[in-house]
């Protein structure tokens, strides 16, 4: 249980960076006087004393080594001190917001997306190719999530499905994920499955779907919202009727999605997008292959 005490709060640490960011989004409220500038200015600085104490012990819980701890060290130093520079003008901070803060650039989530993949040897982005408090935070949860090492905590119940792989349920008693372990079929084409139940969060991979498919789900009010990550495309047109799917084309690399649905529909809703997520057999045949 030691091991999920420290999942659960990676998660927890992930999600207070994450309301944060949102909470000190540069408004136009803050720009109406020297005391809301000086005030907005404090905020910027509390924040990312908060982010150096959650990063801190967010790679201290999934033993990131002592060299990318010196690369997060350098990054905020380096964030310090441009947002020391902005002084007192609203607009400057705005724009270290931006840059600083929230930025995330496309070719750092393309990098994170080809090499955070399950099931593979040599995976993972150093923190030293980040640029922002949003591009370390993407690097180490998609680091997380997608190492199915980090699943395996604490056995609650185990099935084979029939192919002769587990589908197996980790973490702590959750009603919701046990009832997805339930309800996973054993007829479903795939290689092992791993459920892993945090509290307020869910996690799955399911191995040869896409690869290696990772789910989380997460429950906002009285809505769950089903995001997915499939890091191989073995079949473009497949994967783009996907309900929910980001589209994708000929050059993307991985595809990504989010559904969002009732209590009542959840289960019904995950099972219909495991089915249907392209395998290896669902590569199409060229014709030299077909002859």
């Amino acid at each position: 249980m030691k091991e999920i005490k420290k999942l659960k709060l990676f998660f927890k640490y992930d999600l207070e960076v994450k309301k944060i960011l949102n909470d000190i989004i540069p408004l136009e409220q803050y720009a109406h006087s020297n005391d809301t500038i000086i005030k907005y200015n404090d905020l910027l600085f509390k924040a990312l004393k908060s982010f150096r104490f959650y990063f801190g012990k967010m790679i201290q819980l999934v033993n990131y080594d002592n060299k990318e701890r010196f690369n997060l060290n350098n990054l905020l130093g380096d964030i310090e001190q441009k947002l020391v520079q902005c002084e007192m003008n609203f607009y400057a901070m705005s724009s270290f917001y931006n840059e600083n803060f929230a930025g995330m650039r496309k070719e750092l989530v393309d990098e994170v997306r080809q090499n955070c993949v399950g099931y593979t040897i040599n995976r993972g982005v150093s923190l030293d190719k980040a640029e922002s408090i949003n591009e370390v935070l993407h690097i180490i949860h998609q680091t997380v999530i997608n190492n199915e090492n980090m699943y395996k905590q604490n056995l609650l119940e185990q099935k084979i499905n029939d192919e002769g792989f587990p589908i197996s349920l980790y973490g702590e008693y959750n009603l919701m994920a046990k009832s997805i372990f339930d309800n996973y079929p054993k007829d479903m084409l795939c290689g092992e499955t791993d459920i892993l139940s945090l509290e307020n969060l869910i996690l799955l991979m399911i191995r040869d779907r896409g690869h290696a498919l990772s789910i989380e789900i997460e429950k906002v009010n009285n809505k769950y919202f089903i995001n997915y990550f499939i890091p191989k495309i073995c079949n473009i047109d497949m994967v783009n009727n996907l309900k929910g799917i980001r589209k994708v084309t000929v050059e993307s690399k991985y595809a990504t999605g989010v559904l969002a649905c009732s209590e009542e529909e959840l289960i019904g809703s995950l099972i219909d997008l495991i089915s249907h997520v392209p395998m290896d057999n669902d590569i199409p045949k060229t014709i030299n292959n077909a002859v």
